[in-house]
């Protein structure tokens, strides 16, 4: 359950949420997984932006995530292999949530460098920029992120090295292909996420309800707690 998590955090890293209306289509691959979770390797995706409110589906062979934010609480869901759990977060948390990242935050950690290449492609009908994003681990060594971005997309907003993804604080426009290698539990992977359709047609409001019929969903205090105790931590 733990790599499962993991993956997904790694799968929506890549697209922050911006403040514009955007229907983002694209495809996530994971290689470097074990043989019994291959099938969680190939991912797609769908996150619909509308102002504060954001809603991102995510689907497998053997997974489905929603994570949806209108604004005021998020509500995360997943089913595994016909599993179907979840929890919600109100703002009040989210905010207690990130305070308590910022305070562990190393205030010296060096932000990540960026090298701007010349190099261009078309990408979901957008030219981007091709760019190399170094960042220092505490070991002293460099992980390398290469980023495809646009400057037509409003710049999402990063979290400052925190979360499961590289840190692109810094990148001058909106990813729209990101390739990584990230090391969890053991396991060198390589992640790819890469944009294959943007919209930009307006969003019903509709849109952004959850559906929690046949779930089981806790509070967000309660869910942490399982997860440090499935990790080992104090309870």
């Amino acid at each position: 359950m733990k790599t499962i998590i993991t993956l997904a955090s790694l799968a929506i890293s890549s697209f922050a949420i911006a403040q514009d209306n955007y229907t983002i289509k694209s495809a996530v691959s994971v290689e470097g997984l074990p043989a019994d979770q291959a099938a969680f390797g190939e991912m797609e995706s769908t996150t619909y932006i509308k102002g504060d409110k954001m809603k991102m589906e995510l689907s497998s062979m053997m997974y489905n995530m929603t994570v949806a934010n209108d604004g005021e609480k998020t509500f995360m869901l997943q089913e595994v292999m016909g599993e179907k759990s979840g929890f919600y977060m109100t703002k009040a948390e989210s905010e207690a949530e990130e305070k308590e990242a910022a305070a562990k935050e190393d205030k010296n950690k060096p932000k990540p460098k960026i090298v701007v290449t010349t190099d261009k492609k078309m990408i979901a009908g957008f030219e981007a920029t091709k760019a190399f994003v170094y960042n220092t681990k505490k070991d002293g060594k460099q992980d390398t992120a290469i980023v495809w971005f646009t400057d037509k997309i409003k710049k999402p907003s990063t979290k400052s090295g925190r979360g499961m993804g590289p840190n692109l604080e810094g990148l001058t426009g909106f990813p729209l292909e990101t390739t990584y290698k990230q090391n969890q539990m053991g396991m060198s992977m390589t992640v790819t996420n890469k944009a294959n359709e943007v919209l930009t047609t307006a969003i019903d409001d509709k849109t952004f309800a959850v559906d929690t019929a046949g779930y089981k969903v806790t509070n967000y205090k309660v869910f942490k707690e399982k997860m440090k105790s499935a990790q080992g931590g104090p309870k």
